[in-house]
């Protein structure tokens, strides 16, 4: 049994993306997870690490997936990793 529960597949088909600011409703999953992926594919730098963001949460079955997270995850890793070597 998975610990984590929002990593199951949603049981609606129905998911919310937020990618740049923007804010979409999807009515089919699949239809979603080909945008993005397509998006990922077609761009770079930036664009595509948030393309990509979105996509993998999509992928893990996410109801709503934004690329607002990646960048508070990082920064926090980063402070974890900077008071790591400061300290040592």
């Amino acid at each position: 049994m998975l610990k984590t529960p929002e990593l199951v597949m949603p049981r609606t088909r129905k998911v919310t993306t937020v990618c740049n600011g923007k804010r979409e409703v999807w009515n089919d999953y699949e239809e979603a997870k080909a945008y993005f992926l397509e998006f990922m594919m077609s761009t770079d730098g930036d664009e595509q690490d948030r393309a990509e963001c979105v996509y993998i949460q999509l992928m893990h079955g996410l109801d709503e997936c934004s690329d607002e997270e990646e960048r508070s995850l990082q920064s926090k890793l980063s402070v974890t990793v900077t008071c790591f070597y400061y300290f040592t």
